[in-house]
């Protein structure tokens, strides 16, 4: 069974504040399912976001049950970043090209402890499940497959403004009147 998974994350640059947004088709599924949550932990960019976001769909679909039968997950992103740590990280994961994915490659890199952590879960939670990689150009018009990183964008920054808001350490600047 292969469950397809886009993420998309929003990070508020004044605090490292985030939310996390994502998609998930499992085959034999009609439709998709969208869902997402708030990243409260300062992160120091925007891609460390990214890949928590992945890590917390991820678990949020562990958890859900949804993995439980899967032989292979998909994880789509418009972060080639964290795309670069999982398979960096993650043991047995593979690229997934698409004709209009950007270019990246399976490279040597030292991710932070953040990323580490995030792709630390995420190998633990597909253990023996094939791990493929694709990216999903972002923020492009268009309606093939960047509907979804709209709709996953939407839900990552309504997480991260609320999060934003409720925090009482972070006091918004407006401009003076």
């Amino acid at each position: 069974m292969l469950v397809t998974l886009f993420c998309d994350a929003s990070r508020c640059p004044e605090t490292g504040i985030g939310g996390w947004g994502a998609w998930v088709k499992v085959d034999g599924w009609e439709k998709g399912k969208t869902f997402g949550g708030a990243l409260p932990a300062p992160y120091p960019s925007a891609h460390v976001t990214e890949l928590v976001g992945i890590a917390r769909a991820v678990r949020h679909l562990d958890r859900e049950g949804a993995l439980h039968k899967a032989s292979a997950i998909m994880v789509q992103t418009d972060c080639v970043r964290a795309l670069e740590v999982i398979l960096a990280t993650v043991p047995g994961s593979t690229i997934a090209r698409h004709k209009d994915s950007a270019h990246f490659t399976r490279r040597r890199l030292i991710p932070d402890h953040h990323e580490l952590h995030a792709a630390e879960e995420i190998a633990r939670l597909t253990d023996g499940m094939m791990l493929m990689c694709r990216h999903v150009r972002g923020h492009k018009r268009g309606e093939n497959r960047q509907w979804v990183n709209r709709v996953c964008d939407k839900i990552a920054k309504r997480h991260m403004r609320v999060l934003r808001q409720s925090n009482s350490g972070y006091l918004p600047t407006y401009p003076q009147e």
